[in-house]
């Protein structure tokens, strides 16, 4: 049997055209040290299981082209770890605080993020301010509508929505400098 040659025994010169058959039986074989290879370039459950997804998706369609140079685990495992590598060089820039912290047990105050008695300052800061104050910081630096488009919602000047912009801003700092 194909598979049976493919996942315990030395390269195969070729894999034959109805390899993506037997793949299955392929991933069964590989999928948990594959997993592993995953986890240690990806540290959130769910990113990993998206990379490892993406890579067994590749893997699928290249079977095929698979030369049999080396094993077919050392093919898999370069693959996975190829994917990984751009998945992790592709997201380093961007930092993110995970949504389920607080199931895991785990704190809501990480870097870059706020903690709770900050989150509950700026809110009561934000109460002071004027209504339209309050609507133009809320749509422009909470929501992240461009200055523009929140003039149109508000039925202003874009200059008009930057001046309440500036005031809210300036009132805040005020504020959130005088609490502390």
């Amino acid at each position: 049997m194909f598979v049976q040659t493919v996942i315990d025994h030395p390269p195969t010169p070729s894999i034959p055209n109805n390899a993506s058959a037997d793949f299955e039986a392929i991933l069964r074989h590989h999928h948990r040290r594959l997993w592993f290879l995953v986890r240690r370039y990806v540290h959130n459950h769910f990113d990993a299981e998206e990379v490892l997804q993406e890579a067994l998706l590749k893997a699928s369609e290249k079977i095929s082209s698979y030369r049999g140079e080396a094993s077919l685990h050392t093919w898999l495992h370069r693959l996975v770890a190829n994917t990984a590598y751009d998945f992790v060089h592709r997201n380093k820039h961007r930092p993110t605080i995970p949504l389920d912290t607080e199931m895991y047990g785990g704190s809501r105050h990480q870097e870059g993020g706020l903690d709770l008695a900050t989150t509950s300052a700026v809110r009561l800061a934000m109460r002071t301010l004027p209504q339209e104050q309050r609507r133009a910081i809320y749509l422009v630096d909470f929501v992240g509508v461009e200055i523009s488009m929140a003039a149109a919602i508000e039925g202003v000047q874009p200059g008009t929505m930057k001046s309440r912009r500036s005031r809210a801003r300036a009132a805040l700092r005020e504020r959130l400098a005088y609490d502390s």
